[in-house]
């Protein structure tokens, strides 16, 4: 069991919450005011061992509103083209989920908590959109930026994985 001045505690030796909780400073998340909408770079730690992926730029746009939740909207990475989706968040709960654009799509479901108006992070799957088999899992962690994302120069390998970079 660990806690942290604040009470949270955690069960058992969940890797992906002491990662997530450690990259956080082990503090409560909170709701932020600021909300999401704007640029994040996102850095992916896959399975197994969370050895280090991708870092990926993510813009999130508020609106149009999923199903009815006034903080939603949609998604896209220039730095990952043709990747993009849908986002929800509820409080301080954020999910985004969505699909890679070539001839072999693949499925993406992340999900977390936005700790502060510039921190977020949570874990994730992704997944052929044929068959459902998983091409990478693990956690994500987001700092959000000051500037605009770069757009990227080529484009995505055909079936290739943005946590992966490739």
């Amino acid at each position: 069991m660990v806690e942290n001045g604040a009470g949270l505690r955690l069960a058992g030796k969940g890797v992906v919450g002491l990662l997530f909780l450690a990259a956080f400073g082990l503090q409560v998340p909170t709701a932020s005011a600021q909300g999401v909408p704007g640029s994040w770079n996102v850095t992916f730690y896959l399975e197994p061992g969370h050895t280090a992926g991708a870092t990926q730029c993510v813009v999130f746009v508020l609106g149009p509103q999923q199903a009815g939740e006034p903080s939603s909207g949609r998604w896209l990475s220039p730095t990952f083209p043709g990747w993009n989706g849908f986002w929800i968040k509820e409080g301080d709960h954020l999910r985004w989920y969505g699909a890679t654009d070539s001839t072999t799509p693949l499925g993406s479901a992340e999900w977390g908590l936005q700790q502060s108006a510039t921190r977020m992070g949570g874990e994730f799957v992704h997944f052929s959109s044929d068959e459902g088999q998983t091409s990478t899992t693990g956690a994500w962690i987001a700092i959000k930026r000051s500037t605009a994302c770069p757009a990227r120069s080529t484009e995505a390998e055909d079936g290739a994985d943005p946590a992966r970079g490739r």
